[in-house]
């Protein structure tokens, strides 16, 4: 509101007014369009949500379907119950679920698998496996072989029952190592 404040003068009147002026008595009212300080604030407010309006129109897209309000004496298409639309949804996945079973089923049936490609498929299978098995004795690249020390080098069972020691060990001699 402007510096020139008059009793009765609010802002809070003023939008008030502009919300819904039946929310005010007549006297207020009448106070709202007769002072010239509460008359510039709603003039003021009023540019301000003018501008407002038109930065929304301005950025805001346009709706996909323009919306339509019931028209009277028309009635509404009447709504599925959830009920109904959970029972529609469980009968169309089970009726996928079975034609995707039954196409798989026809489908093999159309295309039977050979000998030979059961006979290929085991040969691929041997070579993948020794692949596995060399991996696992030792999984370094050829490069990084030639340059690893030996593996087997001071490396023998008394070492590995020395770290791990697995007979006889209890935990008597597993407190008396904790206190030494």
């Amino acid at each position: 509101m402007s510096h020139d404040r008059r009793s009765g003068c609010s802002i809070g009147r003023v939008i008030r007014y502009v919300v819904d002026e039946n929310d005010l008595d007549a006297e207020q009212r009448r106070h709202l369009r007769e002072c010239p300080v509460c008359r510039e604030e709603l003039k003021r407010l009023d540019r301000g949500l003018c501008r407002l309006g038109r930065t929304v129109a301005e950025h805001t897209p346009e709706p996909a379907r323009r919306p339509a309000l019931p028209v009277e004496g028309r009635a509404l298409p009447p709504r599925q119950a959830p009920l109904q639309k959970l029972v529609w949804g469980t009968g169309l996945g089970f009726a996928l679920v079975m034609l995707i079973a039954v196409w798989a089923v026809f489908r093999s049936s159309l295309f039977p698998v050979s000998y030979q490609d059961v006979a290929q498929e085991m040969a691929e299978e041997e070579v993948l496996l020794a692949e596995v098995l060399a991996l696992e004795e030792n999984p370094l690249p050829d490069a990084y072989r030639e340059i690893s020390p030996e593996e087997t080098a001071g490396v023998d069972e008394e070492l590995f029952d020395f770290i791990v020691p697995v007979e006889g060990w209890s935990t008597d001699q597993e407190s008396k190592t904790k206190e030494a």
